[in-house]
């Protein structure tokens, strides 16, 4: 089943106040492991209906994390820091296995810290409003886990 895609708490714009990007896994998870609040492999990717939205007509849409990163220490390494979504997020990296995930970028400095990211392999590309992720769950199974009639 296809679910359209949207930064976390911001279905009713998609721009602001995080951009949209697909981001490669392996620089994420890497950028990632420096943050305090970092989930190892495996660990609480549960999932969790609240995740899950509808819109336009009852559209299924999966609302995915935002987060801002930045260029750290000497070498000039990449830190991530969530501002909602963790869970979300390892549980897309565990199990769909994708190569590249989505991911809201805070979008106030985002003209500054773009290049970086694309100079470290992070940012793949960006998310264009309408896109969609296929996943194992239907749109009847979505829609009554939400509490929403099915008709």
């Amino acid at each position: 089943m296809n679910f359209l895609l949207y930064p976390e708490c911001q279905c009713s714009h998609f721009e602001k106040p995080y951009r949209s990007f697909w981001v490669d896994v392996k620089v994420f998870e890497q950028a990632w492991s420096f943050d305090d609040d970092y989930f190892m492999p495996s660990t609480n990717n549960h999932f969790n209906i609240g995740w899950f939205n509808v819109l336009r007509g009852m559209r299924p849409v999966l609302q995915f994390g935002r987060a801002c990163f930045s260029s750290t220490g000497t070498d000039g390494s990449l830190n991530v820091k969530f501002s909602g979504g963790r869970h979300r997020t390892r549980w897309m990296i565990d199990y769909l296995k994708l190569k590249a995930i989505p991911l809201g970028l805070d979008a106030v400095d985002i003209d500054d810290v773009l290049p970086t990211g694309r100079k470290h392999g992070l940012i793949q590309r960006e998310l264009l409003e309408g896109e969609v992720i296929s996943l194992p769950y239907s749109h009847k199974y979505i829609i009554n886990k939400l509490g929403y009639s099915n008709e």
